[in-house]
């Protein structure tokens, strides 16, 4: 028994006894939910479906009276896309971020005569507005990505050296917190501004081979983590805290790497490497 048309059917097919059924697409048939009425007489039953998507089957031999209904909905998925949004105020690179598309916060950065900027933006999903200025101008910082426009904390970046420098933002001001254990720029962070992480940097600044030290924030204080497996600068990272954190891409000097390694609170590990290798990218959302 079969229904649909040419270049979309549903045929019953000779499975254990009867019950499997195949769908055909104009070229190939591929295995479809077996039928729950078995019909061990053999093919001898009715059917009928304007199209493979939905139709039935009846009177099958020694079932007689039984009906199988069968549907199957289709699943239109739309391509990921970047449109255009508001300008930021003040144009800038190696800048930190975090929030969310409708309420995010734009932290730092430079200049292309690399002067430093300590500007601070914020995004309503539509335009941005200035706010408060981070106390210690810098570019090349760590965030907490998944922070709020309430709640972030910035740390590390470039101020005319490496720095190690923490501020947290609680709304309405910025206020410096205990400075990171090593000193360092062209970072990743992530997390929220009671758990964040810190990874990978240069210290000095373009001394190979790339650093692999991390460090933890539980909110008042940096302590040491656990080192990357391929130390590397300007990688991405996101992540929700500081037990579920994730490093990509990223300079493991000479060249750019598609190493990829998850943090689960204890150790780094090895994950899905990116397509390319890439440097100096950036990354949203959980590990």
């Amino acid at each position: 028994s079969a229904f649909g048309i040419q270049t979309n059917a549903v045929a019953q097919t000779n499975g254990s006894n009867y019950t499997a059924t195949e769908g055909y697409n104009g070229s190939t048939w591929t295995t479809l939910p077996s039928m729950s009425v078995s019909s061990p007489g053999g093919l001898y039953g009715s059917a009928a479906g304007s199209t493979g998507d939905a139709g039935w089957v009846s009177s099958m031999t020694p079932n007689y009276n039984k009906t199988e209904e069968f549907n199957r909905s289709t699943n239109v998925v739309t391509g990921g896309a970047f449109s255009s949004g508001g300008n930021l105020n003040t144009g800038r690179s190696e800048a930190s971020g975090g929030g969310s598309q409708t309420a995010a916060i734009m932290v730092g950065g430079c200049v292309p005569s690399s002067t430093n900027k300590a500007n601070v933006e914020n995004y309503d999903g539509t335009s941005w507005s200035e706010g408060p200025d981070i106390n210690t101008a810098r570019r090349n910082g760590g965030g907490s990505d998944a922070g709020t426009q309430t709640a972030m904390l910035i740390f590390g970046g470039y101020d005319g050296s490496p720095t190690g420098k923490t501020e947290y933002w609680n709304g309405s001001s910025w206020a410096e917190q205990p400075d990171m254990n090593v000193a360092r720029f062209s970072i990743s962070g992530c997390g929220v501004y009671n758990s964040a992480m810190a990874m990978g940097g240069d210290y000095p600044p373009g001394s190979p081979p790339r650093y692999a030290g991390t460090e933890s924030w539980n909110g008042s204080t940096w302590s040491t983590a656990p080192n990357l497996n391929t130390g590397r600068n300007g990688p991405a990272a996101c992540g929700v805290s500081n037990t579920a954190a994730l490093c990509v891409g990223g300079d493991e000097y000479p060249d750019a790497t598609n190493k990829c390694e998850e943090y689960d609170g204890s150790s780094w590990t090895t994950g899905g490497n990116l397509p390319a290798a890439s440097a100096e990218l950036s990354a949203g959302g959980p590990q």
